[in-house]
């Protein structure tokens, strides 16, 4: 099957709309200009133009935009360039991204709200780092619900949740003396 396709361009953002043996590409939305969110009302409305899967070109970043949840990106399928999400105390999950397989540069999840990495499940690809760290404490979860902890040192991440890197020492054992 030949490839056919249009390209649209506007206001520095270029849609590729075309197919291929094997199904529809994705569209590519934005250029080398980062995609900069700065509300959850913005992001609703970047992403109702969306309304089939889409790729990211450049940058994605998502900060200090108090963002409560990311379901509006359900359509993202992968992201060309960086992709950070910080300092978004009000987001728990990442349900939204539950289509998001990849991000070719680093994928920054920074001083949010998150209690787990729930809705990362199809992400098989970050090509650079790969960096979570805890919210700081006045966006600690309210008292009576759970949170996973992360103590010193390194962390890694799963769907399901953080776990730390290497096991605290177990409680009541002593570290002998010298």
């Amino acid at each position: 099957m030949k490839m056919a396709g249009w390209r649209l361009g506007f206001l520095g953002v270029v849609l590729w709309i075309g197919c291929q043996e094997g199904g529809e590409e994705p569209l590519a939305v934005g250029g080398t200009e980062a995609i900069a969110i700065g509300s959850q009302e913005e992001l609703v409305a970047w992403a109702a133009t969306q309304k089939e899967a889409f790729v990211v070109q450049g940058d994605l970043l998502l900060e200090d935009a108090y963002l409560s949840s990311l379901e509006p990106l359900r359509n993202l399928v992968g992201i060309e360039g960086d992709f950070a999400i910080r300092s978004n105390g009000a987001l728990t999950d990442l349900k939204g991204l539950h289509n998001l397989g990849y991000v070719e540069g680093d994928f920054h999840l920074l001083d949010n709200g998150l209690i787990a990495l729930a809705g990362l499940e199809r992400l098989e690809r970050v090509g650079k780092n790969f960096e979570i760290s805890r919210p700081p404490p006045e966006c600690q979860t309210a008292p009576g619900k759970s949170r996973p902890r992360v103590r010193k040192g390194r962390a890694h991440a799963s769907p399901s949740g953080w776990f730390p890197a290497r096991r605290p020492p177990e409680r009541g054992r002593q570290a002998r003396p010298p």
